[in-house]
């Protein structure tokens, strides 16, 4: 039989690196036998496979973001995915799959999709990176701030979907992103030694990370809770996607919870990690519970580089911005005097 390499991210765990990395370098993968999956999503391919998946093997995905960033309307979508689909199914050579949200798809969609795969010839040999609990909610919090959403702790688990995948597929591969960090490839250099795919050295690797600062996790939150990127089911008309984008880069600390974000999420955070170890064993688990005391005040170097950046953005941001250092809740006096002298 062929091989099908499903990998499932899961968030937060190198996922887009290993997506571009694979799309973009079809030769050695071709010299090899292998194919990464290239599905049309109406009119432009995308190396990420979860929502084309997700359409083709679930229901309620008609109002996802996906669906309100891109103004698609769902009419003929899942024919068009399933079709697409079982095009790159319809082929003579080991495949690879990647999505980090294919957990997402209930577990009678992803047995519906075990089973076609089996149809049509292959082997499924499902992946998974996991990051232990709470770098996962610290990381997932910065990329949904990234994305537009109001700053918010993400107060989310993700033993469930590991837990239906270990039934579906008990003898699934499953590492913690901390031991793949270690492979000088991270991620991708485990997956391709795993599975016998050509080395590293055979790609031009592409490396993404959305790691956001203390600061710009903050201010690009901020931003997004005064004037909010989706509005009624659309794109707010006074905003774009990725708009916020000149502050992705400021530079400053690594962002932590404070300890009082960390108290309203801490029950949740030691119950995933006691379900981590049972599930998965002590080194997919938090070793230890970082976090700062308050949110690290805005030097001088910083409030510089922000309004460098702040020239980037349309008017609207830069007020918005501004109000963030007047109010007594957000800055504390020397940082407003300091915002106010530089900001102006």
């Amino acid at each position: 039989m062929k091989t099908l390499i499903l990998h499932l991210g899961l968030q937060k765990t190198g996922s887009t690196s290993i997506q571009e990395t694979l799309f973009h370098n079809p030769a050695p993968l071709d010299q090899a036998g292998w194919r990464y999956g290239k599905i049309d999503w109406l009119g432009h391919h995308n190396s990420n496979h979860s929502f084309p998946l997700i359409v083709a093997f679930s229901d309620g995905w008609q109002t996802s973001g996906e669906i309100v960033r891109r103004g698609w309307s769902p009419e003929g979508l899942k024919e068009h995915f399933t079709g697409q689909i079982m095009a790159a199914l319809d082929s003579p050579q080991n495949l690879i799959l990647s999505g980090e949200d294919i957990t997402d798809i209930p577990e009678e969609g992803l047995q519906a999709f075990a089973r076609l795969a089996r149809d049509m010839g292959f082997d499924l040999k499902p992946l998974m990176f996991v990051r232990s609990p709470l770098e996962f909610i610290t990381s997932m919090t910065q990329t949904r701030v990234r994305h537009g959403w109001a700053y918010h702790i993400f107060k989310a688990v993700k033993s469930p979907k590991i837990e239906m995948c270990l039934r579906l597929w008990p003898d699934m591969f499953r590492l913690a992103f901390a031991q793949a960090l270690k492979n000088p490839e991270g991620p991708l250099g485990v997956m391709l030694d795993t599975f016998g795919l050509p080395p590293a050295a055979s790609f031009n690797v592409i490396r993404q990370n959305e790691s956001l600062s203390e600061y710009a996790t903050r201010i690009i939150g901020h931003v997004n809770a005064r004037v909010p990127l989706f509005q009624n089911g659309a794109v707010n008309p006074l905003r774009q996607y990725l708009d916020t984008d000149p502050l992705i880069g400021l530079p400053g600390p690594k962002y932590r919870l404070t300890r009082a974000e960390f108290l309203e999420i801490r029950e949740m955070v030691q119950r995933e990690n006691a379900t981590f170890e049972r599930l998965l064993g002590p080194e997919f688990c938090d070793p230890s519970f970082q976090f700062s005391e308050r949110p690290l005040p805005w030097t001088e170097a910083a409030l510089e580089a922000l309004a460098t950046a702040m020239q980037e953005l349309s008017p609207l941001l830069q007020d918005t911005i501004r109000d963030y250092f007047r109010d007594p809740a957000l800055a504390s006096r020397g940082e407003a005097a300091l915002a106010e002298e530089i900001l102006a």
